[in-house]
């Protein structure tokens, strides 16, 4: 099993069905299934009223739920925020029937190391009282989530809109279920932080952390932050780079000025070159203090009111001063933007990363280039709008890679995009040839 999926999904099982009355507040936490759909149990608050059922358990599956007489499917094709509105309809009938459903897993022996992991997990979090992390100033009690304010989910994370002291922010927590989604988190804080004290204005700004107890535990469907550590940046942006790349030419060029509106040229190339430019800055800003972003693509690029910023951290990378996320091996890669064939920052036969050897792995194996390969055809698409269509990306990605990527090769004897869909590449006296 691939590390990432949901647990209860790799294990071969026969389902037990079964039903639970209980009081308001459940006591439960709820997390997707899959694709932002169906319902599972990602945490059972200890001392709440699902826990002193003694039958619900992490990772039980909702298939329905019953509220004054009336059922509701909450089963796997049920949009999430669907089935927590039911929960929440009806707030003055307090007994509630959940219908659950339990797998009963089979041995397996390729699952020991995934045993193993939540089984440290278990022992971790029952080894005693722990500091909970919180960034000075930011109070779960000023955070609200909106409703229906999921925006973007990951294998190991989900993202939503909400509102701190009145300001309008992006919330990030883990998917508890998953294998080594914590861990993952608790990098990306420790990333956005370094990035926040040494490369501001590259990426998008981060106002702190906020880490929620089970005692202290909220639902979403009523807007406080569940049990987790929550991540927090300012909202600054509606769009992103893909939001304008998938437009026509015109309208396309209207949203990048919307971010560049002290910029006083209206010439098209002049505002590529401008939207480029700051591209190459904000990615050499995370360069030059070690970090490697490891997804960079139009989708994680926002156009701000005052230019670009990189989002998404959550496969980045330390690599000088100190090593976070840094390690030899195959890494996160999106294939659309990367090197078939380097689909790493540190091949396996390097040496592990060590406070000693840093500098000498950066320079030997320079893996800001994972970074630099991507922006390119990030920049290409900006310049060549037939390449912002993916099938078109993908040809010429085959193309450049039997040229040996050499792109004046693959311009001499491959290329047959028309002199009008060059015209903005090749401005400047054909500087793109």
């Amino acid at each position: 099993m691939s590390k990432g999926n949901f647990i209860y999904a790799a294990l071969r099982y026969d389902a037990n069905n079964f039903s639970v009355e209980m009081s308001r507040p459940l006591g439960i936490i709820l997390e997707s299934i899959e694709n932002s759909r169906g319902a599972l149990v990602a945490e059972v608050i200890e001392g709440g009223n699902a826990s002193k059922t003694k039958k619900i358990d992490k990772g039980d599956i909702l298939i329905s739920i019953e509220v004054d007489d009336c059922a509701y499917d909450c089963g796997p094709n049920i949009l999430f925020d669907n089935i927590l509105e039911r929960i929440s309809e009806s707030p003055d009938k307090n007994v509630i029937i959940l219908n659950l459903s339990r797998a009963k897993p089979v041995s397996n022996p390729e699952l020991d190391e995934v045993s193993s992991y939540w089984e440290q997990k278990k022992e971790k979090k029952n080894s005693g009282p722990r500091v909970i992390r919180r960034t000075v100033g930011v109070d779960p009690k000023n955070i609200r989530v909106y409703r229906n304010g999921l925006i973007g989910e990951g294998n190991f994370g989900k993202v939503f809109l909400g509102e701190w002291k009145g300001q309008k922010v992006v919330l990030k927590t883990s998917k508890s279920s998953v294998m080594e989604a914590d861990e993952l988190l608790d990098s990306e804080l420790e990333i956005n932080e370094y990035i926040h004290r040494n490369a501001k204005g590259s990426c998008a700004r981060f106002h702190g952390c906020c880490e929620i107890d089970e005692r202290n535990s909220g639902n979403l469907y009523d807007g406080s932050l569940p049990t987790g550590l929550w991540l927090m940046w300012a909202y600054e942006a509606e769009n992103t780079l893909q939001d304008a790349l998938k437009l026509d030419e015109t309208k396309s060029l209207d949203l990048l000025r919307r971010s560049y509106t002290s910029y006083n040229s209206s010439s098209p190339v002049d505002l590529y070159r401008r939207v480029s430019t700051d591209l190459l800055v904000c990615l050499s800003k995370i360069h030059a203090i070690g970090i490697v972003h490891r997804d960079v693509k139009p989708e994680n690029i926002i156009l701000t009111r005052n230019g670009v910023k990189f989002i998404d951290l959550g496969g980045a990378a330390l690599c000088l001063g100190q090593s976070i996320s840094y390690k030899p091996g195959v890494g996160p890669a999106d294939p659309r933007y990367s090197k078939p064939d380097d689909k790493y920052l540190l091949p396996s036969s390097a040496n592990t990363p060590e406070s000693d050897n840093l500098e000498k792995l950066w320079s030997e194996y320079m893996p800001e280039k994972f970074d630099i390969f991507a922006i390119g055809l990030v920049i290409l698409q900006l310049l060549v709008p037939c390449l912002r269509d993916p099938n078109a990306l993908d040809k010429f990605n085959l193309e450049l890679e039997e040229c040996g990527y050499d792109f004046i090769l693959w311009r001499k004897d491959v290329c047959n995009f028309s002199t009008g869909e060059l015209q903005v590449l090749d401005g400047g006296n054909g500087a793109g040839k």
